[in-house]
């Protein structure tokens, strides 16, 4: 297991023993989770209030670093986990989608995204959502409820779907032809990947949807918090 904490370190944790393997000091707050890649652990760092953040690809068995981004290369604190897709690291600036070429670090593209309510990716601590990529797409969340679908390729935005329900705290989820987006309402909404498209919505039946996940033949999240419960979604025929 990998662990990043807000002191700056990273943790890799032997899952028989519980014995740590090796450790690595960034300097800053991780950003959201490690993201596991092959043989390669990738860290965000949240950075300080006059420093940005940056990304660091270390070994998985020694923790060696591999690289890390230059001084110039992220603008402002990092607020999301990485992702990587198609030789590209993702993830989110508050007010930018950024993405970096995964072999050395280097900017490949930065996406400014304005939203006149408030701050786009700006977390509670560092609980931002990690943005989504496949198939030559980008897909992000805003704090608003905004929906952004960008070029991988370019990060020219393609489409945006103003939502207008928060979903703070629990990532969407991407199937064969929409991007699930469940919110603090209780609603699940899907919106068609190419298009931006709303495509449909369902009551879930009770508010705060969250922790959406794929269980084969349904769809299972959590709904409320005192009176939390489970759902499932199944597929409707028609």
């Amino acid at each position: 297991a990998y662990v990043g904490d807000i002191s700056g370190h990273v943790k890799a944790v032997e899952l028989s023993s519980g014995d740590v393997r090796w450790s690595a000091d960034l300097g800053s707050s991780i950003a959201g989770a490690v993201t596991v890649d092959g043989d390669r652990a990738v860290v965000a760092t949240v950075g300080e209030q006059q420093t940005p953040g940056m990304v660091a690809v270390l070994d998985r068995s020694t923790g060696d670093e591999l690289w890390r981004t230059g001084e110039d290369t992220i603008s402002g604190n990092l607020v999301s986990a990485p992702i990587v897709a198609d030789g590209r690291v993702v993830l989110l600036e508050q007010s930018a989608i950024v993405a970096l070429d995964d072999s050395d670090g280097r900017l490949l593209w930065r996406t400014e995204i304005v939203n006149p309510l408030r701050t786009p990716f700006s977390p509670e601590a560092i609980a931002a959502m990690a943005p989504l990529s496949a198939d030559g797409w980008v897909f992000a969340v805003d704090t608003t409820g905004r929906v952004y679908g960008l070029d991988a390729e370019t990060g020219a935005i393609r489409w945006d779907q103003a939502l207008n329900d928060p979903s703070p705290l629990t990532p969407p989820l991407l199937i064969d032809e929409h991007l699930l987006v469940p919110a603090n309402s209780g609603e699940l909404y899907a919106v068609d990947r190419r298009t931006g498209r709303l495509a449909f919505r369902v009551d879930a039946g009770a508010s705060f949807l969250r922790g959406l996940a794929d269980a084969g033949d349904v769809l299972v999240a959590v709904t409320g918090v005192a009176d939390a419960g489970i759902v499932a979604f199944g597929e409707d025929p028609d």
